[in-house]
């Protein structure tokens, strides 16, 4: 949450389910000003619309994903320059669950 709150990009918040609570953003420090909140049908339209917002320049924060979306976010982070988050609401399972991690 620290890096998202130090970058001055707007940040794209996005869920199958919501799970945002701007007043807590605001506590962590991320003002919930700065952020579009996307509710998405499924887990193939939030990783699309993660990686739109990516390649744009643009944050992005999304629920967990398969290595093969992380990986797809990775590079659209890359391309564009961005900070993208996976967000895991338990702990992973299985080797599937793990999500592999690129810093530039």
């Amino acid at each position: 949450m620290a890096l998202l709150a130090a970058s001055s990009a707007p940040v794209l918040w996005v869920g199958v389910s919501p799970d945002w609570y701007p007043p807590g953003l605001a506590w962590a420090g991320l003002n919930p000003s700065r952020c579009l909140f996307a509710r998405a049908r499924n887990d193939a339209e939030a990783l699309g619309l993660a990686e739109l917002a990516l390649r744009g320049r643009m944050a992005a924060a999304c629920a967990g994903l398969s290595r093969l979306a992380a990986k797809r976010l990775a590079l659209a982070a890359k391309h564009g320059g961005a900070l993208g988050l996976v967000l895991r609401h338990a702990p992973a399972v299985t080797a599937q669950d793990s999500t592999a991690v690129l810093a530039c």
